[in-house]
């Protein structure tokens, strides 16, 4: 059997984030572990995520596999990334208050490219598929990095990290 790491959002910017954040009281409080090359979590979303009564949102469905998917470039590429093409397909409707598995698995990273492949699916209780998304996420510098979080350097935390080499234009 494959190893489950807890991935937990510790990250002392990112507390906020919608998808991940443990202090958004109105987020998806999705909590990921990695198992081999790819993470999961579990999830079970309540009415405030509805779009038809019974359904949960579209839009919602596509963000749970969002976040999977950059959090996969993050656990197992070791990469900050952001979406660059996102494409997502619905087969069964996910359903408001069941519980269903998101996994997200990155492609390979070729050195010096900037652009990295992942795929994510959303599967019920018996293995059904039920959304799957594939995009293109943007490896992002470290320059980039402390931008998006709003630092003039990249603090400890995000120095374990690997980033791509920046040419001088």
């Amino acid at each position: 059997m494959t190893a489950r790491t807890p991935l937990p959002n510790d990250f002392s910017v990112a507390q906020s984030c919608f998808g991940c954040g443990p202090a958004n009281p109105a987020g998806l409080g999705l909590a990921f572990e990695a198992v081999g090359e790819t993470v999961e979590a579990t999830l079970t979303l309540g009415d405030r995520f509805s779009g038809a009564p019974a359904f949960v949102h579209g839009g919602v469905v596509m963000t749970v596999l969002d976040e999977a998917m950059a959090w996969s470039t993050i656990a197992i590429r070791r990469r900050f990334a952001l979406t660059k093409h996102f494409r997502s397909e619905f087969a069964v409707p996910v359903m408001v208050g069941s519980t269903y598995t998101v996994r997200a698995v990155p492609g390979p990273l070729v050195e010096g490219d900037r652009e990295l492949p992942v795929r994510g699916e959303i599967v019920d209780a018996n293995g059904t598929v039920c959304a799957t998304a594939e995009g293109t996420y943007w490896v992002m510098t470290a320059e980039d990095t402390a931008a998006a979080i709003g630092m003039p350097q990249l603090t400890e935390e995000f120095l374990a990290y690997d980033f791509p080499e920046v040419s001088a234009p």
